[in-house]
């Protein structure tokens, strides 16, 4: 029997922010700690990454990184947006966007190494945003990629996902494609007056589709 992704019985929320982006946290993860036969204790990195940079704005994320063995730890990235200022000490990202930074920069890895063993964080993405994306006509989703099936096994072969949305409670007459893991924000505009009900599927190499996330909801005019 195919497992199904994981979402539904996650911590699943639902946050307006003063510049109306509409956001779906689903089910994300963090690493724990194992030990090797020598005994070190492998490091652990949590955090989750702010989806979206706005032009002009400052964009700070800080991931956090323990060692049981008390080691020295180091941070390294893979895909650094160019605009982003990455400090290995503590694995801080910091930047101002502008408006040649506009677009989603994908499959972003954070690692933290005690010099032995590497632990990261999923691939993520930061998606840069003017002040006109935001607006009365638009909705910005954005969403945490999920990392375990249904049965706690870890999730290796997500490929996607799916926005769902339409104009009627958990009835999506609409459904929007996305075939990068790393893209978790989506600003869907040139909305008509009404409200819109959204939510986003998980999509496997093998084409195993995951439950919807909760629902979000926005109103257009």
């Amino acid at each position: 029997m195919l497992d199904r992704v994981k979402s539904r019985g996650c911590s699943l929320s639902i946050v307006f922010s003063v510049s109306a982006i509409l956001s779906l946290s689903a089910c994300g993860g963090s690493n724990g700690s194992s030990s090797d036969a020598a005994g070190n204790h492998a490091p652990s990195i949590t955090g989750s990454a702010p989806a979206l940079a706005e032009v002009g704005k400052s964009y700070v994320f800080k991931p956090t990184g323990s060692d049981a063995d008390n080691d020295n730890l180091t941070f390294s990235i893979e895909s650094k947006p160019t605009w982003v200022t990455f400090d290995a000490k503590t694995g801080m990202l910091s930047g101002t966007p502008t408006e040649a930074n506009i677009g989603s920069h994908e499959e972003i890895v954070l690692r933290v190494s005690d010099g032995k063993v590497t632990a990261a964080l999923p691939k993520f993405a930061v998606t840069v945003i003017s002040a006109n994306a935001v607006a009365s006509n638009a909705a910005t989703l954005s969403w945490e990629a999920p990392t375990v099936n249904v049965d706690g096994s870890a999730l290796v072969n997500l490929t996607g996902y799916k926005i769902h949305y339409g104009t009627k409670p958990g009835t999506y007459s609409k459904t929007i494609s996305i075939n990068s893991v790393g893209l978790t924000t989506y600003v869907i505009d040139d909305l008509t007056s009404g409200t819109y009900y959204f939510a986003v599927t998980a999509i496997t190499a093998s084409g195993v589709e995951s439950e919807f996330s909760g629902e979000a909801t926005k109103t257009i005019g």
